[in-house]
């Protein structure tokens, strides 16, 4: 039976509020969805009531933003229990702090340079005000300066490009760490998507020694090749699969809710991964 271990809603940068998502996995006869909403948790008790009065197995989760030798990696912590809610977002406040003035000087030089968008606007767009570069490129995109959200990451919101200045970030390693102390699973978002093999290869060492439990190895920015390859490196350094979509909703109108990879049309993330790794958080 298909599942979605990665899922985003309006409380960061979807379009579709938790309950949405709920409905539409239970359309597709999803049988386990996650919400990973970027470096929040505001979204996750309405998922959770949803999700119980639908019948739809839900996980508790969020993509916290760290890095690594400079560059910024994704984690998702998955199955995290409700009394940790309010752990994490102690630790992401302050990084929410950070994040919020890079982007409010973003939008700033943006607009300095003519380009017609306003922060406030882009704020209150998003239930709990959380701003990320995606909402920022819906703006741009409404505007008609961009022809896609995608481009405009690799044009005005690419780091290098003189408009954004991305803020400090934490660890990569020490978040795993804490994700295991409130009994999270910490899990490797489609490492392969933005990394070479051999980076990923040269941190995994570290991040199995600080907790890792899994690694995203179906994601839909994957061909059938990067999945083979990145199953290899889960199975190499014994670390548990997971699967997920990375569904946005309409900002990502080519991303399908439970389609783990790029050459995939239906739902196609097996409910083992969810299985096993439910029962890791279960072991924890």
């Amino acid at each position: 039976m298909p599942i979605d271990l990665h899922l985003h809603s309006t409380h960061s940068d979807g379009t579709l509020t938790p309950a949405e998502i709920i409905a539409m996995a239970k359309s597709l006869g999803l049988t386990a969805v996650a919400l990973t909403d970027h470096n929040t948790v505001s979204g996750l008790w309405d998922f959770l009531n949803e999700a119980e009065k639908q019948g739809v197995t839900a996980v508790a989760g969020t993509e916290l933003s760290t890095v690594y030798q400079g560059q910024e990696i994704h984690l998702l912590g998955l199955f995290i229990p409700t009394e940790a809610f309010a752990a994490v977002t102690a630790l992401t406040e302050d990084y929410l702090t950070r994040k919020e003035q890079s982007n409010r000087d973003l939008v700033a030089r943006l607009a300095a340079d003519g380009y017609r968008v306003d922060y406030n606007a882009i704020r209150a767009s998003t239930p709990d005000g959380n701003v990320n570069r995606a909402l920022i490129a819906k703006a741009l995109l409404a505007g008609g300066y961009v022809p896609s959200v995608k481009a405009a990451f690799h044009t005005l919101l690419g780091e290098g490009m003189g408009y954004y200045t991305p803020p400090t970030r934490p660890d990569f390693f020490d978040t795993i760490r804490f994700l295991r102390s409130i009994r999270a699973v910490p899990v490797w978002a489609h490492p392969l998507q933005y990394m070479e093999e051999a980076t990923v290869r040269q941190a995994l060492p570290r991040a199995v020694e600080a907790g890792l439990v899994g690694m995203e190895v179906m994601h839909s920015s994957y061909d059938e090749t990067t999945v083979t390859s990145a199953k290899a490196l889960a199975d190499e350094f014994g670390l548990l699969c997971s699967g997920g979509s990375d569904f946005h909703g309409a900002v990502k109108p080519d991303v399908y809710m439970g389609v783990g990879s790029r050459e995939g049309t239906s739902p196609n993330i097996p409910d083992g991964y969810c299985e096993a790794l439910r029962a890791r958080a279960e072991a924890l």
